[in-house]
């Protein structure tokens, strides 16, 4: 399954968060060009792929979260050191959106 383009979607939440008329300046504006489609699809489609979206992080943040914290490289090279301490700092904030 592709993976729906983070900006348009937030493009699009922000619109219609706002209640502004649907126009073009929302990127799923082109659902409301077809003429068997109306708001209703436009909003359908955007939450689909804001769905699909939050199931393909999701299924990060648990491959994070199994993969646990790395530890004892203490006497490792610094830049393998620093690179350790920066992937536990984000596998901390996947144990915390759990």
């Amino acid at each position: 399954m592709k993976t729906p383009n983070f900006e348009n979607m937030v493009r699009g939440l922000e619109h219609c968060s706002n209640r502004t008329t649907c126009d073009s300046t929302c990127p799923y504006w082109y659902l409301m060009n077809d003429p068997n489609m109306g708001i209703d699809e436009c909003t359908s489609q955007l939450a689909r792929d804001a769905l699909s979206l939050i199931k393909a992080q999701n299924e990060v943040i648990q491959d994070l979260r199994k993969a646990g914290y790395p530890h004892n490289f203490q006497r490792e090279k610094p830049w393998i050191v620093n690179y350790m301490y920066a992937i536990t700092d984000v596998i901390k904030k996947a144990v915390k959106l759990q």
